[in-house]
């Protein structure tokens, strides 16, 4: 990986956020990039491959290499490490949390 390449991309947040969703990311067998297939809207798109390699490098993603009997295509997982740079980027909110800033919000307004 070179040293002008950034870790944390809107781009690599949305591949991993994709995982959330139930998002599959796959090989396509002799190109140069992956397929990101969206089961819930049945849309794909293109990932570079060199894109998926680096976030494997970074430990956020792992590939997974079926048996060559297998007769399946190589895909990718959401990795712990993914996770954690998910919930860095993204905190989950709190019940309480959002509740107080709506209500500081309200009161803004009446008062």
């Amino acid at each position: 990986m070179s040293g002008a390449s950034k870790p944390i991309t809107p781009r690599r947040l949305r591949i991993l956020n994709a995982f959330t969703e139930g998002d599959l990311i796959l090989e396509v067998a002799g190109k140069n990039y992956y397929t990101q297939f969206n089961a819930r809207t049945g849309k794909q798109r293109k990932i570079p491959r060199t894109e998926v390699e680096e976030m494997v490098a970074l430990g956020w993603i792992r590939r997974i290499i079926p048996p060559a009997s297998a007769h399946r295509l190589e895909s990718c997982e959401l990795t712990e490490q993914g996770r954690n740079v998910l919930q860095q980027r993204f905190p989950p909110k709190t019940a309480l949390g959002s509740v107080s800033s709506e209500f500081s919000k309200h009161s803004r307004k009446t008062a």
